[in-house]
């Protein structure tokens, strides 16, 4: 299963997002802060047990901006909108997912 999100500023001119190279992982916390906080808690300290090791089973697109991202000596810049494209096979995360970011 997917589900994209979009991620825009509104009716701001010329908007961004601005994230450090080396912390793209905060699209990943973007995630996580959508779920609710009983299934962000499981998948984060838990996950689902695959042959000893523990899997979270969702995986998420790079970012895809309206137009190509700037990269700069610390930063990406992506123009807004954003697309982020999420995948799982569990049910009970993409409803989470779903759920959260339609009252977020």
């Amino acid at each position: 299963m997917h589900i994209t999100l979009w991620l825009s500023a509104g009716k701001r001119g010329d908007a961004f997002i601005r994230v450090p190279r080396s912390n793209l992982h905060l699209f990943q916390s973007l995630i996580y802060n959508v779920l609710p906080p009983d299934r962000a808690a499981f998948l984060h300290e838990e996950g689902y047990p695959v042959r000893g090791r523990r899997m979270k089973l969702f995986a998420m697109s790079w970012p895809v901006a309206a137009a190509e991202p700037t990269f700069e000596e610390r930063a990406i810049r992506f123009p807004l909108p954003v697309r982020l494209v999420v995948s799982t096979p569990v049910t009970d995360t993409m409803d989470g997912i779903a759920g959260g970011a339609l009252t977020s």
